[in-house]
């Protein structure tokens, strides 16, 4: 149920910007270390949705941004899948700046 208070804060940002009635598509980036599960998203977005606008039809567009660090050892950076991954140079744990993977944004939304 976590990703149904998240689409429904998304669906409330967006309703003090823009006029829902005129959105055809949401455009969302979500972090895969972000613990969030993209299909649920789906799921309960028609559900909050009709909770706002009862025949709106918009597409929602997920994009998944991968997971980067920088180790604060050895600078390297790397991609990461999971936050207990250690440095690919010097194998150090846990010690290291995550640069990408947890985010959660409205990227853009497209208006008819």
């Amino acid at each position: 149920m976590h990703e149904f208070s998240l689409i429904d804060a998304v669906i409330q940002q967006l309703t003090k910007v823009t006029d829902l009635a005129k959105v055809e598509e949401i455009i969302l980036e979500i972090g895969k270390l972000a613990s969030v599960d993209i299909e649920s998203l789906n799921f309960w977005f028609p559900v909050a949705l009709r909770k706002t606008i009862a025949d709106a039809k918009i597409k929602l567009t997920i994009n998944s941004v991968d997971g980067l660090a920088k180790c604060n050892h050895c600078l390297e950076q790397f991609h990461i899948d999971n936050l207990y991954q250690a440095c690919p140079k010097c194998n150090g744990y846990g010690n290291y700046t995550l640069l990408h993977g947890r985010e959660l944004l409205i990227k853009s939304y497209r208006l008819s």
